[in-house]
């Protein structure tokens, strides 16, 4: 009985190695696609700061594929082409505009020098003085101070206080104040001696009004006379011609 039931048990154990073993086909030597031989390596993107790695083929296995050495890693150009610095920092200026002035260079101008040719003090009493001279280098300078007569003047008037008199009147008041004689001018008159052309005629009083001390002058050459007539005043006079200049 015991070896009847052995027999099964041997079959049923050579059946479960048989099944477990699988089936076993014997491989065949065959090379790999160009295709797969020259695209199977794929490297990283370059300038991401990684080495590039190669990919093995399914299995861990070149399956052919010739040994061409280490891969050398890309370049990364480190060089500065644009600098870095610091910020422009915008200010708004609500002042006033200015603009660029260019300056010349201007010489120093020639400065005239003046000779004294007539110098006096004059009192006119309603009469005149003459005076002739040739200009032969213009300008002729003329310069006069007026100093007119001063007259004293009474003012009447009647009191605004105090009692009154037997005729119902107050006392009069007398003041007596000095002021400029309304009688006093003065003029200066410079014509062409032999033609009677008046160049110049310059005074004070009248017409002429109330400066006294006044500045004048002959810018043509010639031969002029010069008269001076007033009255109640004292006038000093003084004339200067160009002599040079400097």
């Amino acid at each position: 009985m015991i070896r009847f039931i052995r027999y099964p048990v041997l079959i049923l154990f050579i059946l479960a190695i048989v099944c477990s073993s699988g089936c076993i086909v014997p491989t065949k030597d065959t090379s790999a696609p160009a295709s797969s031989q020259s695209g199977g390596t794929s490297y990283i993107v370059g300038g991401t700061g990684s080495t590039p790695q190669p990919q093995s083929p399914a299995g861990g296995q070149n399956q052919g594929v010739p040994s061409q050495g280490p891969t050398p890693a890309p370049v990364l150009d480190t060089t500065p082409h644009v600098v870095q610095v610091p910020t422009y920092t915008v200010t708004y200026n609500t002042g006033p505009t200015y603009r660029n002035l260019s300056f010349q260079d201007v010489s120093t101008p020639a400065i005239p020098v003046f000779q004294e040719i007539y110098s006096n003090e004059l009192s006119l009493r309603d009469y005149t003085v003459a005076y002739a001279y040739e200009l032969i280098n213009p300008p002729m300078i003329i310069n006069f101070d007026i100093k007119p007569k001063i007259d004293s003047r009474t003012i009447w008037y009647e009191s605004k206080t105090g009692s009154y008199d037997s005729a119902g009147n107050r006392a009069d008041v007398y003041i007596t104040t000095p002021q400029i004689s309304p009688d006093a001018w003065f003029e200066i008159i410079v014509r062409d001696k032999a033609t009677g052309t008046v160049v110049l005629d310059e005074g004070y009083g009248k017409t002429f009004g109330g400066g006294t001390n006044r500045t004048v002058s002959v810018r043509s050459a010639g031969n002029y006379q010069v008269d001076m007539s007033g009255n109640k005043v004292n006038v000093s006079v003084k004339m200067f011609i160009t002599k040079g200049i400097t």
